[in-house]
C-alpha cells in the first residue's frame, strides 16, 4: 500500500476490487496515532494498489458498508487523539469521490453496521457523550441509514439492550447484535424494535458467520473453545476445542468453511508472528498453514471472490509498534 496503516477498512466492491479506507498511519506521542483520509484500491488481476482519493474525514477502526448500487457508505471510527467522528460520507467507485453526508444521529465511541435486505444499513453501538463536567456518560444508541440517490438520510431508533459488537444477518430480514459478554438482541425492521435474548453462554468471545449460514463463535484468551450456532434456531452445539491461537490473532470464515486464524503476539511486549492456521468447525480439527511473508497483528482481511483472503496492514506489536504497509493475498491449502 501507499501508506502503512491499521485500523483501516477493507471493502469487496461488486467489481472484484478492494477498496482501502482510513486507518492510522502514525504515532503521535502521548495523544494516540494519526487518522490517514487516504483511499486505495486494491485491484487482484494486476496485485497492485492505485491510489482512489480522499475521506471527507480522516478516521480509523470505521465502518465502511457496500450499498446494493456499488456505493459505500463509511460513518464512525476514531480521529486524532482517540476523539469520535460523527461525519458520514458516501464513496463513489466509478468517480472516486467520497460525498459528505452531514452526521450520524449520534457520536459514537464504538459501533456496527450492517446492510438489510431492503438496502437500508443499521447502526449500533455505544455512544460517546459527556455531562456539563466533562464527565462521560454511557448509553446506546442505534439509527437507520436510507440510501437515496442523492446520499441518503439517518433515522433515529429505539435504543439497543446492549453496546458495540457485531450485526449479522438472520432468515427473514432479521438482525442479530452481539456483545463480546454473550449478550444477544434481534432488530426487527417490521417493528423496527430491538428485542433482547439476555445472556447466551455460547456466544461469548468471537462470533464470525459461515458460508453455510451458521455462526461460530470462538472463546478463551486463545480462542480454542468454540460452539456452531445455526442462524436459523440459534441453538448451539458445542465443538471439541481447536489449536489455541496467539492473542491478537485475526480471524475471518473462508468460503470453503474452514476458520483462518493469521498472526497475533504471545503478549503486548513480544512483536507479532507469522504464524497462521486453519480451523475446521466441522470436524473441530486444526491445521497449521503455511507462515505469512510478514508478521503482524491488527491486520485488515478481506476475503476476495476466488476465495483467496487480501490481508493488508497491520503493526508489528501492540505495544511502542510500527503501522506497516505490506500487503499480502493468502491462499489457504
Amino acid at each position: 500500500m501507499a501508506e502503512p496503516r491499521f485500523g483501516h477498512a477493507a471493502t469487496l466492491l461488486k467489481d472484484g476490487r478492494v477498496l482501502i479506507t482510513g486507518g492510522y498511519t502514525r504515532a503521535i506521542g502521548e495523544a494516540g496515532w494519526c487518522p490517514t483520509r487516504g483511499i486505495e484500491i486494491f485491484a487482484p488481476a494486476e496485485g497492485r494498489f492505485h491510489a482512489a482519493g480522499s475521506l471527507v474525514a480522516p478516521r480509523a477502526n470505521h465502518q465502511a458498508v457496500l450499498l446494493h448500487d456499488g456505493r459505500v457508505l463509511i460513518v464512525g471510527g476514531s480521529k486524532e487523539g482517540w476523539n469520535s467522528v460523527s461525519i458520514a460520507e458516501i464513496y463513489y467507485p466509478a468517480t472516486g469521490d467520497s460525498r459528505h453526508l452531514g452526521s450520524t444521529l449520534d457520536h459514537y465511541d464504538r459501533m456496527s453496521a450492517v446492510l438489510m435486505e431492503d438496502g437500508d444499513v443499521l447502526i449500533a453501538g455505544t455512544r460517546l457523550m459527556f455531562d456539563p463536567d466533562h464527565r462521560r456518560l454511557g448509553g446506546f444508541s442505534a439509527e437507520i441509514f436510507h440510501p437515496t440517490k442523492a446520499g441518503g438520510t439517518f433515522e433515529r431508533l429505539g435504543p439497543p439492550s446492549i453496546g458495540a459488537g457485531p450485526l449479522f444477518p438472520l432468515p427473514g430480514g432479521r438482525i442479530l447484535h452481539q456483545d463480546a459478554a454473550g449478550h444477544l438482541e434481534t432488530y426487527d425492521p417490521g417493528s423496527r424494535a430491538f428485542t433482547s435474548l439476555g445472556r447466551r453462554e455460547w456466544a461469548e468471545g468471537r462470533m464470525l458467520a459461515m458460508a453455510n449460514g451458521d455462526l461460530v463463535s470462538l472463546q478463551g484468551a486463545g480462542m480454542d473453545t468454540a460452539y456452531r450456532t445455526p442462524r436459523a434456531t440459534l441453538k448451539a452445539t458445542f465443538l471439541r476445542a481447536f489449536q489455541e491461537l496467539l492473542p491478537d490473532a485475526t480471524v475471518l470464515a473462508l468460503q470453503d468453511g474452514r476458520i483462518l486464524a493469521l498472526g497475533g503476539a504471545w503478549n503486548s511486549l513480544e512483536p507479532a508472528q507469522a504464524d497462521t492456521w486453519l480451523l475446521d468447525p466441522r470436524t473441530g480439527e486444526s491445521q497449521r498453514g503455511n507462515s505469512m511473508h510478514q508478521a503482524r497483528i491488527e491486520a485488515t482481511t478481506c476475503l476476495l471472490k476466488d476465495g483467496s483472503v487480501l490481508v493488508s496492514g497491520g503493526r508489528t506489536s501492540s505495544c511502542g509498534s510500527t503501522a506497516l504497509s505490506r500487503a499480502e493475498v493468502f491462499v489457504a491449502r
